[in-house]
């Protein structure tokens, strides 16, 4: 499966370096959670992307299947993953 994540320049060019690490937030929750989020569809800045730069990573479905957040009337599917997941499993690519 193919999954985007936007970010900075700076910031892709430190993942493709040293992998991903994770990020940590309520997300509209009571709850702290940790994670790196990726959607199936680039996202614009209305949809929570931010950056001018984007990443495509290849991963197995299963290894995101446990992680998938479905919110009410989005169009589009969206996971907050382990960072060590991606690193292990993804093959990341800098697409802009």
């Amino acid at each position: 499966m193919i999954v985007y994540c936007r970010t900075t320049n700076e910031t892709a060019e430190a993942i493709q370096r040293e992998g991903f690490r994770e990020g940590s937030g309520a997300y509209l929750t009571a709850c702290k959670w940790l994670g790196v989020w990726v959607s199936d569809r680039p996202l614009d800045e209305d949809e929570g992307g931010s950056g001018d730069t984007l990443l495509e990573i290849s991963l197995p479905s299963e290894v995101l299947d446990p992680w998938e957040w479905n919110a009410p009337g989005q169009n589009y599917r969206e996971w907050l993953v382990p960072a060590e997941l991606l690193n292990t499993h993804g093959v990341i690519k800098i697409r802009e």
